[in-house]
């Protein structure tokens, strides 16, 4: 499965919109059904990378996402 992903960080509790831009990133997502549920392994990069970013970002996961 494809995905793209979007999203910002806040220093504090409280959003506080028009302070930090979005962030969008891309990806692979897999999952493998057992007993306990799903395992989830998803390959992740950022669509505009700065300098202290990775790359590539690898998740691994039993369970779902919500």
């Amino acid at each position: 499965m494809l995905f793209i992903d979007a999203g910002s960080y806040y220093e504090t509790s409280v959003p506080q919109p028009g302070d930090h831009s979005l962030f969008y990133g891309v990806g692979l997502g897999l999952r493998y059904y057992t007993a306990f549920g799903p395992l989830r392994l998803d390959l992740a990069t950022p669509l505009y990378r700065r300098r202290s970013d990775s790359p590539i970002q690898v998740y691994i996961s039993l369970g779902e996402a919500f």
